[in-house]
Formats: structure tokens, sequence, C-alpha cells
């Protein structure tokens, strides 16, 4: 082989051998927060959405609802096992928007709808299998969907959610079944895929996709079953955030401590933090990024991520 030639394998080989090898800024979640509340023992927080000055969280295997202030001051509670209307036997996903609280149930098929006072609007039955729904500040709901074949994002809007419109369509084959949470700013909507550890950004706009791949997530994450139910050991996405120009993807350690891993939108993971807690839940409100423990709630300066 002639030199020349030799060298231009080598020169490529190094350069691989370069690329293979990704470095990013770790820096450490210390406690100069703006503000910490704890939460009593009996607190039931697991998925949360905002909507103004009021937060909701559910439980879906209670199943019940809780509505917060927001200092996170307990308001009401709402527990109704049935198959009537205004009833639901598994909460799969919820929202409080506007003056609504909309849920969705899987066993009976169906959103049921009530005011802020829990009095029940209407029971409606859906064809879509909802896995996930996120609300927009535009005041309408966007739910992430499953057939056998293929993966929708569904945008319903009206009062009773009375027109719907299909704004994606992907083979399972791609996306997988792992499709788990939504998160939305503005019109960047975040999916995440908790079987593979890996996502999407969809721009409502312009209908731009960028695929999210995180070189510091295992693609293939240990499961354990939950009843009937396949799911990860350590469950990741479940609290995405996206915010006006980056994605965190959170990731529990066995030695329950936490990373939180920061990419832009050209779908580069670009710094971590580390958190020396187990993180429940992360969101970002306004100017401030919060971190849930389970037992309390931290608030940071959403600079101190975005910088």
């Amino acid at each position: 082989m002639k030199p020349d030639i030799l060298f231009f394998f080598l020169f490529l080989v190094l350069v691989g051998c370069k690329k293979s090898i990704i470095e990013i800024e770790t820096v450490p979640i210390t406690d100069n927060y703006i503000e910490k509340i704890e939460f009593p023992e009996d607190y039931r927080i697991q998925s949360i959405s905002k909507w103004q000055n009021n937060f909701l969280s559910y439980n879906n295997s209670t199943p019940v609802i809780d509505v917060y202030d927001i200092e996170f001051n307990l308001e009401s509670t709402y527990k109704k096992s049935g198959f009537g209307p205004g009833e639901f036997q598994k909460i799969d996903s919820a929202v409080i928007i506007d003056n609504r609280i909309i849920v969705y149930d899987s066993v009976k098929k169906s959103f049921e709808i009530f005011d802020r006072d829990f009095n029940n609007l209407g029971s409606i039955p859906t064809k879509h299998k909802i896995i996930s729904l996120v609300a927009h500040e535009d005041g309408s709901i966007y739910a992430g969907s499953l057939d056998m074949k293929q993966y929708y994002i569904v945008k319903f809007e009206g009062h009773l959610l009375e027109k719907e419109t299909i704004i994606l369509v992907r083979d399972i084959d791609e996306i997988l079944k792992g499709f788990h949470s939504l998160s939305i700013k503005n019109d960047n909507l975040f999916i995440a895929n908790i079987m593979t550890n890996t996502g999407i950004i969809l721009n409502l706009e312009n209908g731009k996709v960028i695929n999210i791949e995180n070189p510091f997530m295992e693609k293939q994450p240990e499961f354990v079953y939950q009843g009937e139910y396949k799911l990860p050991k350590q469950p990741v996405w479940r609290a995405g955030v996206v915010t006006e120009k980056h994605f965190f993807q959170l990731k529990n350690l066995d030695s329950g401590e936490s990373i939180i891993y920061r990419g832009n939108f050209d779908g580069d993971i670009n710094k971590s933090f580390t958190f020396d807690e187990h993180i429940a839940s992360i969101i970002s409100i306004d100017n401030q990024f919060w971190i849930f423990t389970g037992t309390s709630l931290k608030k940071y300066p959403l600079t101190k991520f975005t910088n």
C-alpha cells in the first residue's frame, strides 16, 4: 500500500475514534434554589399539569385527582370509581385547562370532562387509544395515540373536544411501542419514548420533526413487569421538559441519584446536571425550573439550566 493511501486510512480511523468519544459539561445541582416546599407524607404528587395558577396531579393506580393552588396547598380531591358519567376506572392521563379538567380512561375508552368543582360536563367516547395528554396555551389539547400499526398525534379542540385533527402519523417501527409522554412550549411538542429512551420534537407550525438520540442513555433499558405491563426498571422521559431553546431528559440511577441531560433543537445533547436525590418529576414554569423529589419541591432559576 502506498504511504499516502496508508496515511489517508489512518486519518479516517483517528477521525472516527475522535467522533466516538463524546464529552459534555457536567454541573452538580446545589441547594441554591429560590424556594423549597416540603410536602406532607400523604401528598400524592405523581404527574403534574399546570394551567394559570393551579396544578393538577393524578394517580393512575388509585385512581384519584388532586388540584393544588400555586403554593401547592391542596384545594380539592376527586375520586369516584365506576362506569357511569363522571366516574372512571383508570386515569391514563389528565390535564387542567381553562375551567375544565379532562381525564382519559382507557378502561371506559372515553374522556371524562369536569368543571373546576368536578361537576361532570360530559363523557366522550373516543376511538383512539390515548397514551398521554398535554394542554396548549391556545386552549387545544394534544394527545398521543396508538393502534396496532401506527402512532398518532391528535389535536382536540372545542369545549367538549368535539373537533379532532390528526397532525402526525408514524409507523410503530419508527417510534416503537414505548411512547409515553408529551411536553409542549409554544409550538414545539416534545414526544418521549421510554422503551428506547429516544424521542422526537415536532414543530406544530411548520411540521418539522427532529429525532432525539441521547448517546448517554441505554437504548435497551432493563425491564420489569408491573401487573400485565412491561415497563423500564428505571423510567426516564416520564418527566421530559421543553423550553424556548432546549429539551431536558431525566435519568434516575440505581444509587438513588439523578441526572438531567440537556439538548438543543438540533437533537444534540450538550450538558448534564447531577442531583444527589431521586427526582420524581421536572417541569418548567415561567422563568423557573422545578424539581420534585417526591417529598419536596425545589424551585431554581431557569437560567441555571439554560445558560
